[in-house]
């Protein structure tokens, strides 16, 4: 019994640790260059769980060597995704600090990103050679210019029209010698370029070079079919039926990369050319075998380098274990990439044994230096018995009548006029273990209501994510409200221009947080909703565009005109919809 006291705290602190380890994807952090001209803007993007302490509130730090464009914010896959413009203010090399928010009262920080900055780049993005006007063009570049050998490098085919096109483009990338290619990635879309709608057209790739010096990438191509309408039809159908289809064969600029080899000062023995950033570590399927009892050893290796050129590490293991041969296994994580070294390893001679460290050596170009990383030492604990699955069953039925027949025999002696209030009045009299438990028991009760209701409103998802996104138009118009009585006009038409978006967003299954007030009010016309009130909607977003980014000041009068008329639009929106 006073074992079990002894022990019971730290039960309860163990099935209460699982509910603490969460700290995974909850920040990131992305920058779209790494070396830029003056001048030149970058795009900056940081990403937030929505759960964490304030994510809608989220300020970027000051960054005294950049002039910070307006944000841009919107929530998506339960991220609250913030993107800024920024442009260096001189030349050199630059820091963009850590960047810290606070999940349930923990600090979680992003790694500091170092940007180099130039008067000229060395390779500017070029449109072809042959293009006929600004309507259609092609150009190739890449995020970094100057790179040391087996560095990850991103190359971009980048194709834009103006026009109508047939079909999909066809690329035609170069064959990328002295370097090492992974897959291509390909996107499209629509976008803004200059004021003008152009459909884009992406071919990503991404490319380690093999050897220093100035490499050259050839010029990719890109062939495409667009419609040349002829005039006089009315009807769109005839319209696209009678176009006529133009040819367009277009090159690329070549691109040249500056390859710097890597240093020989503080290379360790084991480096056997990874560049990047990479972590390790090593596990085993069982501690405790029998000899001659196969254990699986896994070590697996994960960054942001070229991962498919990394060897297995060499596995120093003691002489009474031998090791078979090893399956790799690679895989694709987004932005890192693993691979798997898994062995087995059979002892041959009973007793504690250890697996020793595993290590791994890198190049980190950002530090310019060498990074040396090792796991931790495995305990193996081997017994003498041979393993036999059928000497073991039977061992283990013959275990199984002995301790049957001693049972039995026992059972006889044992006394039946047992008082058990003896043994468990001292339970119902402790009042500290009696209060420790408390709080499990309420953790079960709300677990198990907390399960039921999630259920209950998971039967509709739809459902489920019209109630998320209404209650964040309730928590807009709340924030607007607490900032109307203390005058803050920028945060004030902030939080109106997202209510009202998010609002839209919640009813029509459309994501009104991104787009323009000329989008949204060429949507709503397609809609049921009178003309009135979409042209209310329209000076609602045109005031919050004018006064959350300008210098313009609004009166106290105007900013309650405009809550009070948001509201009436909401409600009048939610009789309609």
């Amino acid at each position: 019994m006073f074992e079990l006291k002894k022990k019971l705290p730290l039960i309860i602190l163990l099935m209460f640790m699982q509910t603490l380890l969460f700290a995974d994807n909850i920040l990131s952090v992305y920058l779209n260059k790494r070396e830029v001209e003056l001048g030149k803007l970058l795009t900056l993007t940081v990403e937030i769980a929505e759960d964490s302490d304030n994510a809608d509130k989220f300020e970027l730090p000051k960054l005294p060597d950049f002039i910070v464009l307006p944000q841009k914010n919107y929530n998506r896959d339960g991220k609250n995704i913030y993107t800024y413009q920024i442009t260096p203010k001189n030349t050199g090399f630059f820091l963009i600090p850590a960047i810290n928010v606070l999940n349930k009262g923990k600090q979680i920080s992003s790694e500091p990103i170092n940007i180099k900055v130039v008067k000229y780049l060395q390779t500017k993005k070029q449109y072809s050679a042959d293009k006929s006007n600004e309507n259609i063009f092609v150009e190739a570049y890449t995020d970094i210019n100057s790179v040391y050998v087996n560095q990850q490098i991103y190359y971009t085919l980048k194709f834009s029209t103006k026009f109508d096109l047939a079909s999909n483009p066809t690329y035609f990338l170069p064959m990328f010698k002295d370097f090492w290619k992974s897959e291509s990635n390909v996107k499209s879309g629509y976008r803004l370029i200059e004021g003008e709608n152009f459909f884009v057209f992406e071919v990503i790739t991404k490319l380690y070079p093999m050897r220093d010096g100035n490499l050259t990438i050839d010029p990719s191509n890109v062939k495409v079919e667009y419609l040349q309408y002829n005039g006089g039809e009315n009807n769109e159908f005839n319209k696209i039926l009678n176009a006529q289809k133009i040819k367009y064969s277009l090159n690329s600029n070549p691109v040249t990369i500056k390859v710097f080899p890597l240093p020989e000062i503080g290379k360790p023995e084991n480096f056997t050319g990874a560049v990047g950033k990479y972590s390790i570590a090593a596990s085993v399927d069982k501690s405790y075998v029998a000899i001659n009892e196969p254990i699986n050893l896994t070590v697996e290796i994960e960054g942001n380098g070229n991962i498919n050129a990394i060897s297995e590490p060499d596995i120093k293991l003691p002489t009474d274990m031998k090791k078979y041969a090893t399956s790799v296994y690679t895989e694709n994580r987004g932005f890192k990439h693993s691979k798997r070294f898994k062995s087995v390893i059979i002892p041959l001679i009973a007793g504690e044994k250890i697996i020793p460290e595993v290590s791994f050596s890198y190049f980190d170009p950002d530090s310019k230096e060498y990074v040396y990383i090792k796991t931790q030492n495995i305990k193996v604990n081997i017994s003498s018995g041979v393993y036999d699955k059928n000497t073991a069953e039977k061992n283990q039925s013959n275990d199984a009548n002995v301790s049957d027949s001693s049972q039995n025999k026992d059972i006889g002696q044992i006394k039946t006029n047992i008082n058990l209030s003896r043994y468990y009045s001292g339970l119902y009299k402790n009042k500290i273990l009696i209060f420790s438990l408390i709080p499990f028991i309420l953790f079960l009760i709300y677990s198990g209501v907390y399960r039921i209701v999630f259920l209950y409103i998971n039967r509709d998802p739809e459902k489920l994510r019209r109630i998320s996104v209404h209650k964040k138009t309730l928590k807009y118009l709340h924030e607007a409200h607490k900032f109307m009585r203390e005058q803050n006009q920028e945060k004030f038409y902030f939080n109106v221009n997202m209510a009202l978006r998010t609002f839209l967003q919640s009813h029509m299954n459309y994501d009104y947080v991104i787009m323009t007030k000329d989008e949204i009010k060429a949507h709503l016309l397609k809609i049921n909703i009178p003309a009135e009130t979409i042209d209310n909607i329209s000076k609602i977003l045109k005031d919050c565009e004018l006064f959350q980014f300008s210098s313009v000041k609004t009166t106290e009068n105007q900013i309650e005109n405009t809550y009070k008329e948001i509201k009436r639009i909401i409600e009048e929106l939610g009789k309609i919809l």
